[in-house]
């Protein structure tokens, strides 16, 4: 439920959102007042976006490496929401879907733009992405871009997780096939 009411009021505030440029930080007391319900003590947000980062470039790391701790990533709780899925709930099940794509694709992603809004220990980021999936079995490559929000919890030791991750292509749906 909790994730359900945030998730409701990220994607309101993101895309409501009319700030121009990407790579932005809204550390503002206004925002963090109304995102997490009042004030939040002031922190620099050059560190804090560095720590982002990081869990951003764990995260892509992760697609291709699966030696990289998808803990040090995703909360336990997490919700991913791949496109034409199902939602993938829990840090077990996520793992599980990463390796079973890690199983069937060479995978390498980068994220050229993104924008965060930090109010107080939740972070959500709005991005676009580009990934290439290669057939391990043989095959051409897919490539995609997609877009997507990212949303941060700073947890109890400081780091910062993604609680829920969302995203979606750009590519056109696939034709319906037709009935006979």
């Amino acid at each position: 439920m909790r994730h359900a009411i945030f998730l409701a009021s990220a994607v309101i505030c993101v895309g409501c959102s009319n700030r121009p440029g990407s790579n932005k930080i809204d550390s503002t007391p206004s925002a963090a007042a109304t995102m997490a319900g009042g004030p939040s003590a002031a922190r620099d947000s050059a560190v804090e976006r560095q720590a982002i980062d990081q869990v951003r470039q764990r995260e892509l790391a992760s697609l291709s490496d699966s030696s990289v701790a998808l803990s040090s990533v995703f909360s336990n709780d997490i919700v991913a929401m791949p496109p034409n899925e199902n939602a993938v709930i829990g840090r077990d099940r996520l793992d599980a879907w990463f390796k079973q794509m890690q199983k069937d694709y060479a995978v390498a992603g980068r994220y050229p733009a993104s924008q965060i809004t930090i109010a107080g220990d939740w972070a959500i980021e709005r991005y676009t992405g580009e990934l290439t999936m290669t057939p391990r079995k043989g095959g051409k490559a897919i490539q995609d871009q997609f877009k997507g929000l990212h949303i941060y919890h700073r947890q109890p030791d400081g780091s910062w997780r993604i609680t829920d991750d969302i995203w979606n292509s750009n590519a056109p749906p696939a034709p319906l096939a037709k009935s006979r």
